[in-house]
């Protein structure tokens, strides 16, 4: 199961503009910055370290 914020892809996390439903205001922007950030942590707490975590794919 994906977390807040989580993309398709697990440990991506997508905020602001390039997120489904976006409402494209700065301050929505912020507030999912926060949200992703504690979604980030549980979600190394639940698979592991930084250094564990996915690997860019290259070019998007």
């Amino acid at each position: 199961a994906h977390g807040v914020m989580e993309t398709s892809r697990s440990g991506v996390f997508a905020i602001g503009d390039v997120r489904s439903g976006s409402v494209k205001r700065v301050a929505a922007a912020v507030g999912e910055g926060a949200q992703v950030v504690a979604a980030l942590h549980a979600f190394l707490a639940r698979e592991g370290s930084y250094a564990d975590a996915p690997q860019p794919m290259g070019r998007v």
